[in-house]
């Protein structure tokens, strides 16, 4: 064999042996050579490719736009040009290095999709982390307070106060409703989660969600009252989860209102639709975070037992889910509003049977809305 034979298809082998996918083309975009790696990575044979222009033989690289100006500019510059782009005829991302020749240009390929997705997932990953750091650590400060009242009861016996009782029965209660929270967002995202729609009085569920924070913030010295006119149509609501989305409005109300503050809960009607809201006297939400109270643990741990910030994020869902809409307004040392409206009985927006990917993210910039 001739040593430029032998020369050449060592050439070639090695060619064949890069990692990266690449194709080489003349000063007319004429296919010169394509290695293994590009054939795997288009699913094209090489005689398919070799010989053809290079936009016959990759027709879709004309519509990656990216893709397309960066290797034009190498090839009409005369310059190196290195870049990563998405193409998503192959939903991939790809690494590109097109290298101008005399005769012509040199594309390198590499396949970097595994590291981009994994970039995209570290922070979630991360927040993943943090949260289940936060849940363990409510879990087990409520176990630790369970364990020590538990010892105090043990020892005194029938001797022992109440208190220590009482504290294992509200802490258990507070276990619980964490447990039930991350249960609903895990059903919500996964759009598990249904409802059942019925006529509900505004009235009645105002007057048990009252009754249920009446003794918590009475003990905290915070005045709880109701302001409903008693005549509102009935909404299309599933009543335990309205009574639900109260709940949770008043316990951050009461979290954040001071002693010696008020927190009024209410409904009026709003055209084809009720408008219920819970208002606090409390500390406040900034400007700047009102944006984001609906987001996912979004939590301002002000103390140990304000929870991992699912609260909202689940009144979002579920006002969602029966074709309502909810909204905050609030500035610092003014207190809180939260407004949100359940569709009145044999309204249109009135059927609803499950709840989808409730958690999304809110557009931002829209949840601020005076009441």
């Amino acid at each position: 064999m001739h040593f430029t034979d032998v020369a050449l298809r060592r050439a070639a082998d090695a060619i064949d042996s890069m990692n990266d996918a690449f194709a080489a083309v003349d000063h007319e975009w004429r296919v010169v050579t394509v290695n293994r790696k590009q054939e795997s990575l288009f699913q094209r044979p090489r005689a398919e490719m070799i010989g053809r222009s290079f936009w016959d033989a990759f027709p879709e690289a004309a519509g990656e736009v990216g893709f397309f100006n960066e290797v034009r500019r190498a090839a009409t510059q005369r310059v190196v040009v290195e870049f990563e782009d998405y193409y998503g005829a192959l939903d991939l991302w790809l690494e590109v290095r097109a290298c101008p020749r005399e005769d012509g240009l040199d594309i390198f390929l590499r396949d970097v999709t595994a590291r981009h997705r994994s970039d995209e997932q570290r922070p979630a990953t991360r927040r993943r982390d943090e949260v289940l750091g936060i849940v363990a650590h409510d879990l087990r400060n409520h176990l630790n307070t369970i364990r020590a009242s538990s010892k105090v009861a043990l020892v005194m016996g029938d001797r022992s106060p109440r208190r220590p009782i009482e504290t294992i029965e509200r802490v258990s209660e507070r276990m619980e409703r964490l447990i039930r929270d991350l249960l609903d967002v895990s059903a919500i995202e996964c759009g598990a989660l249904a409802i059942d729609p019925a006529p509900v009085r505004p009235v009645d569920v105002l007057a048990e969600a009252v009754d249920d924070h009446l003794a918590a913030s009475s003990e905290l010295g915070i005045a709880l009252r109701v302001d409903c006119e008693s005549d509102l149509p009935d909404v299309a609501a599933d009543f335990q989860r309205l009574l639900q989305v109260l709940g949770n409005l008043l316990g951050n109300a009461i979290k954040f209102t001071p002693r010696g503050g008020q927190i009024v809960v209410g409904a009026s009607p709003d055209a084809d639709r009720v408008r219920f809201w819970v208002s606090d006297t409390g500390q406040g939400i900034s400007r700047e975070q009102v944006p984001y109270v609906f987001d996912k643990f979004s939590q301002r741990r002000a103390r140990p037992q304000d929870g991992v910030g699912l609260g909202l994020a689940i009144c979002k869902a579920i006002v969602d889910a029966h074709g309502g809409r909810i909204w905050v307004d609030s500035s610092v040392g003014r207190g809180t509003t939260v407004c949100f409206t359940m569709p009145i009985e044999n309204s249109l927006d009135s059927h609803t049977a499950r709840i989808g990917s409730g958690c999304a993210q809110p557009q931002r910039g829209a949840s601020e809305k005076t009441c």
